[in-house]
């Protein structure tokens, strides 16, 4: 493509609405994209990472400051994606980088098709566990192919768990992973890289390892699942309470003087109260309007029962801050 065609897909890539939560739907479109150039299974896994980032860093969705730190960001916490981008190396890390930048507007054509008929080969976060946890372990121990051996050897452990939990699935794991690669396509890349002694390879591994397997992944899954729940209303107090006293107000916290000390304790009483209040209001469906003055009724109760004395000057100047950085202070209001 040339300089002319570059910009024009920049420009295409800039103006795209870019729907919220979709991340792996577009990192399943760079795969398949990847996967119709011909790319390996290193490239197919590399070319989905780059969707991944770009995706988060266009829709907001991390807390770096440039596109490459987030990309040092999901390779530090995938170690597939890790071990992908060593095999590719640099260069070829960055053509994939452009290449994938240039195909915005078609990954988001594949998504919208996703988000309204969602892929039917989705797997629940137990299999997502087993899968994750089984290709890790191989794409760090094992000496060559390891990206094709970690990802054969994820859907093996799939394989493996829907066999013990459905009773619809039939078939060797062998037969199951054939199935898999019809609809996956870093799977089918992965398949086709092995020949058939190194395709029982990572099945018979899974065997081997399946009760360190199982521990690990159960204890992912669970983990996963406590962290994706919903914050209550009190572990929202809790949260916006602690950013009030050390990340709003840091600076009055370490003061040594002793005046200052006691003006800090009234600030932190008043200023973790108006926390809780809005969280409180929130947690009722309260309307945005009337969240500032939910705040000052809270807060001023509070600095009452605790015999807080500030300025109404102080209380407004805190009211503000509060509610200005509430995005910051507090974790998202759950929705139903």
């Amino acid at each position: 493509m040339n300089e002319e065609g570059r910009a024009e897909a920049r420009r295409q890539f800039d103006a795209i609405q870019w729907p919220k939560g979709a991340a792996a739907l577009y990192r399943r479109a760079a795969r398949e994209l990847a996967r119709e150039q011909g790319q390996d299974s290193a490239g197919v896994v590399a070319a989905g990472t780059a969707a991944e980032y770009l995706y988060r860093w266009r829709v907001g969705e991390h807390h770096v400051d440039s596109p490459g730190e987030l990309h040092l960001e999901v390779l530090h916490t995938d170690a597939l994606a890790a071990c992908a981008a060593e095999t590719v190396g640099t260069a070829r890390s960055l053509q994939i980088v452009e290449w994938i930048s240039q195909l915005g507007v078609v990954m988001t054509e594949r998504v919208q098709r996703w988000l309204l008929e969602p892929p039917l080969d989705t797997d629940t976060p137990l299999e997502a566990a087993y899968r994750s946890v089984a290709t890790e372990k191989v794409v760090l121990t094992a000496d060559c192919h390891r990206v094709a051996l970690g990802v054969v050897a994820g859907a093996a452990a799939v394989a493996r768990l829907r066999r013990h939990n459905r009773s619809d699935v039939e078939g060797s794991t062998e037969d199951q992973i054939v199935e898999m690669a019809c609809s996956d396509p870093l799977l089918a890349v992965a398949w086709g890289e092995l020949d058939e002694t190194q395709r029982r390879g990572p099945g018979s591994w899974v065997v081997s390892q399946w009760n360190e397997i199982s521990e690990a992944a159960e204890e992912l899954a669970a983990l996963t699942a406590a962290v994706n729940a919903p914050a209550t209303v009190e572990q929202r107090i809790a949260i916006a309470r602690h950013e009030v006293t050390h990340g709003l107000l840091w600076r009055a916290r370490d003061t040594e003087d002793e005046g200052l000390q006691q003006g800090y304790r009234s600030i932190s009483v008043y200023g973790e109260a108006l926390a809780e209040g809005l969280a409180r209001w929130e947690d009722a469906d309260g309307s945005p309007e009337g969240a500032q003055e939910a705040m000052r009724l809270h807060a001023d109760a509070a600095a009452d029962a605790a015999g807080v004395m500030l300025s109404d000057d102080s209380r407004n100047a805190l009211l503000n801050a509060v509610h200005e950085r509430w995005p910051q202070l507090a974790p998202p209001l759950p929705r139903n």
